[in-house]
């Protein structure tokens, strides 16, 4: 009676009358048809109990939602969302009710829905979806579909920290912070602490200081490396991060190594979090290199490597904090090829699954009729089995030190003697074709558990005892200088310098999209109501740099509530001249599944089309620039121009 099954087109007809101040974000195992997620609000758990269950008297609401109940409610919109997506392959939000937005994602054969309680936060519930899948990725990697242990206390700890990842999130992107308790007098302060400009459009910012004190914190950071490195050799990176921002970065490995931006966004983000941050009704703490005094955050993470989406290579992060503020990171690798393999085997087998998981859906909807022509799939078989066989060699070779999962071993072996076996066959008959695609699903889940069983499921390791030695010379080193360093973090850089050359100018961000670094002003100096003014605009600018990217624009301007909001790509060459794409390629790029990606991620995409051949050659930058309405477009145009060139003047925005 609550959810509809029937949809027109591609708009899902949802019921909600009555509940108009709920959230909730859940994900579907769509192959066992469970729920292996579940975060909701009071409000939501209300709903299920009083709507799904016909509870209407409730007297003590449950700390946690019943899965039982949220399943009935969820599986028939998981279902219908599914069928959807199979014709547009998009993310997309819907407005259900009069105030409630549903928002539905798929990766790794999981649906994921978030719901949200205002009509005017469709691009909040379709961010958490894509960020509630990296969290997910960054620590689970391939073995997504493991987000429910079966252990009730490995669950929970699970659970827990996504779900206060995903809040986190919100807060530093300024989606949901609620600075309405707060007065004017700590409104600033609070607001600068909390919201990150340089998250919420999904690039880094750097700390911009004069050249002595940069190259002191440099050798602070590559003494700190090769101290780490005493203790283990795997360690390869470290930053040093000031309020959310870079103060520098040191790698042993640049190129092997090189972070996806996504990656390295979240692992800003986790340490900026997990850490002590300023206390911003007091003055920042003093200084202390006391090994007493030291906090920590260390735990595994599953990066990306460059331009391979399904390759996750495990990592053990380090973030130290030197200062409430300021945070020292440590990277180092997991080593071994085992991990590396395991991708690469379920990437290549996971082609084959969809390919007899294709055929069978159209086999089902008599698109096919009579015998099936597998040719296709025995071909991508044979050209499968050897590579295959090669990884599972290889990581027989490094299985050593865990003979405990030699049964888990063996089953993968089976697995892929059976999947073996019936791909032998294919040709032979229907049966064969059917038994092919659960031998195949068979493998990949083996394969995920594996890897789970390896490198997340054991406990995190106690920080070296020698790591102390690190945070004692950093601090140190940084103690004549940290104050200097929380204070110019809240400054950084001000729009003060510019507004005489650009009358009318409200706020800009330039963005370099190649190295993903962010130019743009800080909002502290101003009293509490102005900041909350900007924050609203700058929300409202975000979604409208989202909407011209999702489009595939280079350029685009919007007037609203007095203002003209500016979107321009502009390109240079390895020489620094500006250049142009094609004049027939503008405006006609659509980015390749634009709203499943992390928006960071889509630019790579766009100048490939645009300067094909020479991609590699080219910067993209994104200039965002808010002026006064009462100015005419063909100044904004001239203006934004003339801001960038200045901006790239001034500042190295470069890789």
């Amino acid at each position: 009676a609550v959810v509809s099954t029937q949809s027109t087109g591609h708009e899902l007809q949802l019921s909600l009358a009555g509940y108009e101040t709920m959230k909730c974000l859940v994900a579907i195992d769509s192959v066992k048809t469970e729920i292996i997620f579940l975060n909701c609000d009071e409000d939501f758990n209300r709903f299920l109990l009083r709507e799904v269950r016909g509870i209407k008297d409730i007297t003590n609401l449950p700390k946690e939602a019943d899965l039982d109940i949220a399943t009935q409610f969820f599986l028939p919109l998981a279902t219908i969302q599914r069928k959807q997506q199979q014709q547009s392959n998009l993310l997309k939000a819907v407005k259900c009710g009069s105030d409630i937005v549903l928002a539905c994602h798929r990766f790794d054969n999981i649906d994921v829905i978030a719901i949200e309680d205002e009509t005017d936060r469709k691009d909040k519930a379709m961010t958490s979806c894509i960020v509630f899948e990296k969290i997910v990725k960054l620590h689970l990697g391939p073995a997504t579909l493991f987000l429910k242990p079966s252990d009730l206390v490995l669950r929970h700890r699970l659970w827990n920290k996504i779900s206060y990842l995903m809040e986190a999130w919100e807060e530093v992107t300024g989606f949901s912070s609620d600075f309405s308790t707060l007065n004017d007098e700590y409104f600033n302060s609070a607001y600068e602490d909390l919201f990150k400009q340089h998250f919420l459009f999904q690039s880094v910012e750097e700390l911009h200081i004069n050249a002595t004190l940069k190259k002191q914190s440099y050798d602070l950071l590559v003494d700190a490396l090769k101290s780490a490195q005493k203790i283990d050799k795997t360690y390869c990176q470290s930053m040093l991060v000031v309020s959310g921002k870079v103060l520098c970065t040191h790698s042993t490995r640049p190129t092997q190594m090189q972070l996806d931006p996504s990656d390295l966004i979240f692992m800003l983000f986790i340490a900026h979090i997990s850490l002590p941050r300023i206390n911003v009704e007091n003055e920042a703490d003093e200084d202390s290199s006391d090994p007493g005094d030291m906090q920590y955050h260390q735990q595994t993470v599953f990066i990306k490597k460059v331009d391979q989406n399904d390759h996750f290579l495990p990592c053990t992060l380090t973030a130290v904090s030197i200062r409430a503020g300021i945070v020292l990171i440590l990277i180092a690798e997991v080593r071994t090829s085992i991990a590396p393999n395991i991708c690469r085997a379920i990437q290549a087998i996971s082609q084959l699954h969809k390919q007899a998981g294709d055929l069978a859906d159209a086999v089902e909807n008599e698109a096919i009729t009579g015998p099936i022509n597998t040719s296709s799939v025995s071909t991508n078989f044979l050209k499968v089995k050897g590579p295959v066989d090669f990884y599972l060699k290889r990581m027989l070779k490094d299985f050593h030190g865990l003979e405990h999962l030699t049964g888990m071993w063996n089953k993968l072996t089976d697995d892929w003697r059976n999947m073996a076996e019936v791909g032998s066959k294919l040709g032979q008959g229907n049966s064969f074709f059917y038994q092919f695609e659960n031998k195949t699903g068979d493998m990949i889940t083996s394969l995920r558990r594996l890897f789970y069983a390896i490198y997340c499921t054991d406990e995190y390791k106690e920080i070296h005892s020698d790591v102390t030695q690190i945070y004692q010379n950093v601090s140190i080193g940084l103690r004549d200088s940290s104050s200097y360093l929380l204070v110019k973090a809240q400054r950084n850089f001000t729009l003060s310098n510019y507004l005489s050359d650009f009358p009318g100018i409200v706020h800009f961000l330039v963005i370099n999209r190649s190295s993903n670094k962010i130019i743009v002003p800080c909002l502290s100096g101003s009293n509490g109501r102005s900041t909350r003014y900007c924050h609203k605009i700058i929300q409202t600018l975000h979604r409208f740099s989202r909407k011209m990217v999702y489009g595939g624009y280079i350029s685009g301007y919007m007037r609203k509530q007095d203002l003209v909001y500016s979107y321009r790509l502009c390109f240079k060459n390895p020489n620094g001249v500006k250049i142009l794409p094609a004049e027939q390629l503008r405006e006609q790029y659509v980015p390749k599944q634009p709203r499943s990606r992390m928006q960071c991620l889509l630019y790579q995409d766009l100048v490939a089309h645009y300067f094909s051949g020479y991609a590699t050659q080219v910067e993209c930058y994104e200039v965002l620039t808010i002026h006064i309405g009462d100015i005419p477009v063909e100044y904004v145009h001239d203006s934004s121009d003339r801001l960038f060139r200045a901006v790239c003047t001034d500042f190295t925005v470069s890789g």
